[in-house]
């Protein structure tokens, strides 16, 4: 059905060329967007090759995207911290507490199980950047989780 679909488009592959890419991007007014589309669209020309739609080279290679500024680290504030703790339910302020304790990331804290607790210690493996660790349960960690 996708194969179909895809043969009877009106995407000409053969016309695309990396001039048409550059002009995409740079009538697109959202660059972080565009970006991720240019990336997309690479994706899918790579794809095209690999089922054998078309022996053309993709036409994003060689073409820069926008620059792009990284996140802003906020800090949040004790006051804003307190804030939102004292108007949260108890699993909220339990997952804040937790982070603040270990010291990991929302989406970490989020999918730590009770299972993960082992010898006296929590096993983590962060999302991110895959790192496996151990943090020893004792102190408020271990009032905590009691």
């Amino acid at each position: 059905m996708v194969v179909q679909i895809f043969r009877q488009s009106h995407a000409p592959l053969e016309e695309i060329e990396p001039i048409h890419v550059r002009q995409y991007l740079d009538q697109r007014e959202a660059k972080t967007r565009a970006n991720r589309e240019k990336a997309l669209f690479s994706h899918i020309w790579n794809k095209a090759r690999e089922w054998g739609y078309t022996n053309l080279p993709n036409p994003c290679v060689g073409i820069k995207g926008h620059k792009e500024k990284g996140r802003k680290n906020v800090y949040v504030a004790d006051d804003t911290y307190y804030a939102v703790y004292e108007s949260a339910s108890a699993p909220l302020c339990d997952a804040m507490d937790l982070a603040s304790l270990t010291g990991q990331r929302p989406s970490d804290v989020l999918k730590i199980m009770e299972n993960d607790i082992v010898n006296g210690a929590l096993q983590i493996k962060q999302n991110k950047t895959g790192v496996k660790l151990r943090i020893s349960i004792e102190g408020e960690l271990a009032s905590l989780i009691e």
